[in-house]
Formats: structure tokens, C-alpha cells, sequence
């Protein structure tokens, strides 16, 4: 009964472990460099806005279940034939991409050395998720691998600075999108009015179609940003007046709230490879400066 609270102990600890000696990467910015790093502290700031989200969140559950009613299945009792279903039944949205895998499957068998291997649920059912799982485990190994960047990283790369990484990306969220569409064939066909296995044959089709043209749109358009000054930065609307002469005069509009945003200015943090005295009444760990400012001593 205590393996599972300790597991979870453990790996909360070697989370917090690997954010102390990491950090939060940040975007680039203004001061911001791959030797520091800009952000809330964790005390009060950061965990006063988690405490703020747990509370909401438990309340948000409390509320659902003392007020909701999801699936009375009291109200309807239990099939009298189980091979009568009702229309549109559909999987809960986390199993959606997989139920829709296994419906656009085609029902193929293999049969060799005394068995049968029924084709048309062991790849959506098993190998699939293996495949998707594994490439979300293994990514940074393949990209490291093609790059051979060793680098530590603190600011974070804009997806149109690397267009080929952002394409795949697209890629696999497009994939999962329409498998996950193809686990309403169903309702689709009913609500278009069409056939079955038509729906059913574009899923199929579309499920090799859609990342491929996603993948390519995304690494276009990472392309074209790229080539275009100040793209990506909130501009101010223009409003058109017309005067009594009849001419048209575009007018900056008034600031909106975070226009004038000012972020924080960076300091970087200095290592010191030698020790140096600690003065008197500083805090352990700390060197101060000349300017009262105080270094942190790192390994």
C-alpha cells in the first residue's frame, strides 16, 4: 500500500532535483542570455500561484462531483443483449486516437507456424502506441544525434528558428488529430450522410496525407518567417479617420494593457572556480562585491 505514495515521493524529489540544478528555460529576451536566468522566485511568488491553481482545481472537482451526473448508467440497467449498442458510442478523449486506429485498421491476418496473428488489432492496439511512445521517448537522443549539440541551453529556441524540428512536431500532432477524428466514423457518416466505409477509407487515406502536408506547410511558413524583420511582435492597431476634407489619416490606437510591458533586467550569475573568503555576516554559500551585490558561489 505505501510503494506507490513513496514512488510518487521519489519522483517529486527527483523533479525538483532536476529544476534546481536546470532551471525553467525562458525565451530570448532582453538581458536574457544561456547564463541566466530571469523568472519568479519560488518563494512566495511560485508558490503562492501553485497553491492558487491547487485550490482552484480542487474546488473545480468538488463542484463536478457534488453537482454533475456523468453517465447514470442506474437509469438504464444492464444490456439485456450485448449485441445491441446504442448509436454513437464513443471512446472517453484520451483513448480516442487508439479506438480510432483500430477502426480504419483493415481486418488483416497473418498465419504461420500454427497461429494467427490478427493483424487488425495488434498494430493499432499494440505497436502503435509502442511506435508513438517510444519517439516521444527517444527524440532528444535522435536529435542530439543529428546536431551534435552538448550545450547547455537556458533560452529556448522560437519554432520558426528551427523549422525542420517544428515540421515534425506538426507532423505527429497532425497524425494524432486524425486518427483521433477517425474514432467518430460513425457519427460523421450519419451526420454527412454518407457511407461508411467512404469515411472510413478517407481516414485511412488521410492518416498518411495529413502530416505530410502539415509537416510541409509548417517548415514554409517557419521559412518565411524567418525572412521578415520584427515578425512575431504584438503591433499597434491603426485607426482610420477621415477628416472634413475628405482625407483618410491612419492613427496609432491607444495603448493597450501590457504594451508598455518592461521585462526584468538580466544579471548573469559568474561560477568561481577558486573559493573565496566568505565576509563576515554573509550568508553561506554567498561572496558579496564591491557593490553590495551578492554572488552565488556554484560548483
Amino acid at each position: 500500500m505505501l510503494i506507490i505514495p513513496l514512488v510518487i515521493l521519489g519522483l517529486l524529489g527527483a523533479h525538483l532535483g532536476l529544476l534546481v540544478r536546470q532551471k525553467h528555460t525562458q525565451f530570448p529576451g532582453k538581458g536574457k542570455t544561456e547564463h541566466n536566468v530571469v523568472g519568479s522566485p519560488m518563494f512566495p511568488t511560485f508558490m503562492a500561484k501553485t497553491t492558487g491553481f491547487l485550490l482552484m482545481v480542487t474546488g473545480a472537482l468538488a463542484a463536478l462531483g457534488g453537482l454533475a451526473q456523468v453517465n447514470p448508467i442506474w437509469q438504464f440497467g444492464p444490456y439485456q443483449d450485448p449485441s445491441k449498442i446504442s448509436y454513437a458510442v464513443q471512446p472517453d478523449w484520451y483513448m480516442g486516437w487508439l479506438d480510432g486506429a483500430l477502426r480504419i485498421m483493415p481486418a488483416w491476418e497473418w498465419t504461420g507456424w500454427g497461429h494467427t496473428l490478427p493483424w487488425e488489432v495488434f498494430f493499432p492496439a499494440v505497436l502503435f502506441p509502442g511506435l508513438i511512445f517510444n519517439i516521444c521517448l527517444v527524440w532528444p537522443m535522435i536529435e542530439h544525434a543529428y546536431t551534435k549539440d552538448n550545450a547547455m541551453h537556458n533560452l529556448l529556441d522560437r519554432p520558426r528558428d528551427r523549422p525542420k524540428r517544428t515540421a515534425v512536431g506538426v507532423a505527429m500532432v497532425a497524425l494524432l488529430f486524425t486518427v483521433f477524428g477517425a474514432s467518430s466514423t460513425d457519427v460523421l457518416a450519419n451526420f454527412f450522410h454518407v457511407s461508411l466505409n467512404q469515411v472510413l477509407w478517407f481516414f485511412r487515406i488521410a492518416v498518411f496525407v495529413v502530416p505530410v502536408v502539415a509537416a510541409f506547410v509548417t517548415w514554409r511558413i517557419c521559412l518565411e518567417m524567418q525572412g521578415v524583420a520584427g515578425i512575431g511582435k504584438r503591433k499597434r492597431a491603426m485607426v482610420v479617420h477621415r477628416t472634413a476634407e475628405g482625407e483618410y489619416v491612419a492613427v496609432s490606437s491607444e495603448p493597450r494593457p501590457g504594451d508598455d510591458h518592461s521585462e526584468l533586467e538580466a544579471r548573469p550569475v559568474p561560477v568561481l572556480i577558486e573559493t573565496e573568503p566568505e565576509p563576515v555576516g554573509a550568508a553561506a554559500g554567498t561572496v558579496a562585491d564591491a557593490g553590495g551585490v551578492r554572488r552565488v558561489v556554484r560548483d
